[in-house]
This record gives structure tokens, sequence and C-alpha cells, in this order.
């Protein structure tokens, strides 16, 4: 178990859950299969599988897991069908099918379809420090990320948050003055990869990939008014990442972590081990962020 990727959000109180009340209700909204007739399920299981307790208490954290289940039903079998089946509607009742009766046989396929389609698991991991008060999950999708906290906070009852993700702009021109030599933190290291984009227009981008920061190339874009939406990092000489200007960081790596020193333990041991050197230094890089960046805090809803 390795976290790759994470989200970050401050929390504003404390889960109102704790130990076998906050396990009995992760137990409530236990993950399972979608039914028949469901495309997607979502829900909770032990980080260390089967027979396990649903919160891990380590170093501190708490840490549980959401697992979701999507069916997969590919656009292109439905498209298949339909087109079958309209040709057939349309030879019995001599004229063409309406586009109403078009959408009602496509919503009928779809039903028909999803009992025999195979099912794809993802989880997401949801780490809690409640002295910090900061909630992480390894996760950076928009969509995934709103799910799992929705799920967390039918769970737990009330959980308001605060997200940087509007503070996109000065963050961008934070990174920015990074790689034009200025302010840069201590313990920060810039790395070869970034990408630029037009303040006037989100789709206009340079990506750079094993290239001089410094190059008169790059030096040249932001000058012409360019801002970096994302920038490759190593902090402290211990862990190398990439940051945007959403604050989700991605690429993660322990520089000096060796997956080896684990091989010998148990599957459980060997998680909760890799657990324990990584995601403490993950929220060390987190708290760093509060010095480094003009955080304007927006509340999302309860």
């Amino acid at each position: 178990m390795s976290f790759k990727q994470v989200a970050f959000y401050k929390m504003l109180s404390p889960v109102l859950l704790a130990e076998q009340d906050l396990e009995n209700a992760l137990l409530e909204k236990k993950a399972h299969k979608p039914h028949a007739t469901q495309s997607r399920s979502m829900g909770w299981v032990s980080p260390l599988g089967q027979g396990e307790p649903m919160v891990i208490y380590l170093n501190g954290l708490l840490w549980m897991q959401v697992r979701i289940d999507q069916k997969l039903l590919p656009a292109g079998v439905i498209k298949e069908e339909l087109a079958e089946r309209l040709l057939e509607a349309e030879s019995t009742q001599g004229f063409p099918v309406s586009g109403k009766q078009k959408r009602q046989m496509r919503d009928d396929i779809t039903l028909e379809l999803l009992p025999k389609a195979f099912v794809q698991s993802k989880w997401v991991n949801v780490v809690i420090d409640p002295k910090a008060q900061k909630l992480m999950l390894d996760v950076t999708s928009a969509a995934v990320k709103d799910s799992v906290v929705d799920l967390l906070r039918q769970t737990v009852g009330s959980l308001p948050l605060n997200h940087y993700h509007e503070n996109k702009q000065e963050t961008s021109a934070t990174l920015k003055s990074w790689v034009l030599g200025q302010q840069v933190p201590d313990f920060i290291e810039l790395q070869s990869d970034c990408t630029l984009i037009h303040p006037d227009n989100q789709q206009a981008k340079v990506r750079v990939v094993q290239h001089e920061l410094e190059s008169p190339l790059i030096q040249s874009h932001l000058e012409s008014g360019m801002l970096v939406s994302q920038l490759a990092l190593k902090y402290n000489n211990q862990i190398q990442f990439s940051l945007n200007d959403c604050l989700d960081i991605a690429r993660i790596k322990l520089v000096d972590m060796d997956s080896e020193e684990y091989s010998d333990l148990d599957p459980k041991a060997k998680q909760m081990a890799e657990f324990s050197l990584q995601v403490p230094m993950i929220f060390e890089l987190i708290a760093e962020f509060e010095s480094w960046f003009t955080l304007e805090e927006e509340t999302a809803d309860a």
C-alpha cells in the first residue's frame, strides 16, 4: 500500500463519533456489490482486509477505506443493441421511432444488461489527523472526492470542511515565482517538470518534461504572462511529488523508501509499516503549505 496522490481538507470541527460508535457507523454503511439494477455502489471496508476493524488507529491518525464498485457497461454494446431494436420496431410499426420511444428503449436495454455487466472496484483511503484537524484522501478526481466526502458526512453526521480549490490563480502565481527563482521555501528543490497555462485561456498549455526550468524557452513563456499550474518538487530531500494549482499532490515518491525492507513482513504488517513511514510525512508537507501559500479558505457544505 502506497499513497501516490492525495487531496486534503481542513476540518472545522472534530468527527462527532469516536471509537466504537464510529466503528458501528461505518459497519452500517459497509460496501456491497451493486444490486441487479444498480450501476454503482460505494461503502466502507477495512483498510487491512476482511475481518479487521473498519477504523485503524495508527500514530495518532484514523485510517479508513472506501470501496467504489462500478458496473462496466460499454456504450458501444448499448448502441449496437439499440440499433437492432430500432430496425425491428420501425419494421413492425411502419414508421420511424420517435425520440421518446428511442430514449425508453435505451433505458430498457440498460436495465436488461446491468445484471450481466462486470463490476470494477476502486479503493480510496481516508485518513484523519485529529490533532491538526486535517482530512486526507488518496484521490484527486473531483467527482470521486465529492462522493467520498458525501459518504463520510452521511456516516458521521455534520462535517464542515474548508478547501482551497478556488484560489488557483494565487497558487499558480506562487509556483511561478518559484520557477523564476523568487522566494523558494527552505527545504524545497524544484525538479525539471512543469505545466504552464495562460491566465485567460485554461486550454492554452505548455507541458514541460525533463527540461531545465531556467531555460530561455520557459522563462520567456513566464515573462509573457503564463502561470504555472503544476510543478514537480522535492521536499526536505525526502519526498518527491507534483503539486497543482488546486494543491492536489500527485506522483508521490519517498526518496529513500525501499520496498525490499518490508518484503519479509506479512501483508498486513507491511501495509501498516508503509503507512507509518509515508502518511505522517505527507501530513508534514501539507502543514507547510499554510506558510507557503495564501490560503483563502472556502467553506464546503456540511
